[in-house]
């Protein structure tokens, strides 16, 4: 339950790709519209909603959306 919400929450953050493309299995940072800003944008998005701070090694550390998730459950 918790990996679906923290997908749907993010999934509208990536404009450029059909939202049901995107799943868990999703390589972020390979989509089309990934860039700093963005990152930026998930880090907000995740502090305001998880209360959990991403760093930019946390972006380098991850490629899924699964994995980005485990990080920020890992840390509540």
């Amino acid at each position: 339950m918790e990996k679906s919400c923290f997908i749907r929450l993010l999934t509208p953050l990536f404009y450029c790709t059909p939202p049901e493309t995107i799943s868990g299995d999703t390589c972020y940072k390979r989509l089309k519209e990934w860039n700093m800003i963005l990152a930026v944008t998930l880090s907000e998005e995740i502090e305001a909603t998880y209360r959990v701070q991403l760093h930019a090694d946390d972006f380098s550390q991850t490629e899924t959306l699964d994995e980005l998730c485990a990080l920020v459950l890992s840390r509540r």
